[in-house]
């Protein structure tokens, strides 16, 4: 479950969570509850030997979550995870241009809210 936590304020700094709808953090209250519905876990990290950087990552699990922890668990009866992380380039130096147009903020707050409720929508349309 830590490395859960710490996954999850990786992806924090990334924005993800934040995209999703998703807490940002796991506190001592979460991690129990996701532990106790977890069925079934298992993942690989491939990491450079000389800069031990993280090069791939592969995660896999499922669970059933118990009725006293669908509430703290944003209304989830069941998950599976399925992730794979690849980086490349590490070190080389890229050339990233700005975009041309950008819209406001407001905008991207507002999309980005939209996408947190379709994805929460889903979740609990797939747990009836």
């Amino acid at each position: 479950m830590l490395d859960l936590a710490r996954l999850t304020r990786f992806l924090s700094r990334l924005g993800v969570t934040q995209a999703l709808g998703l807490p940002t953090e796991l506190g001592p209250e979460l991690r129990a509850a996701l532990a106790r519905s977890v069925t079934r876990a298992s993942g690989k990290v491939w990491m450079g030997r000389e800069d031990h950087v993280l090069r791939k990552a592969r995660l896999e699990g499922s669970g059933v979550v118990a009725q006293r922890d669908r509430k703290l668990l944003f209304g989830a009866t069941s998950a599976t995870l399925e992730a794979n992380l690849s980086v490349t380039d590490v070190g080389v130096a890229q050339e990233i241009s700005a975009p041309k147009q950008l819209a406001s903020y407001d905008d991207l707050q507002l999309a980005l809210s939209a996408l947190g409720e379709a994805v929460r929508r889903d979740s609990r349309a797939a747990g009836r």
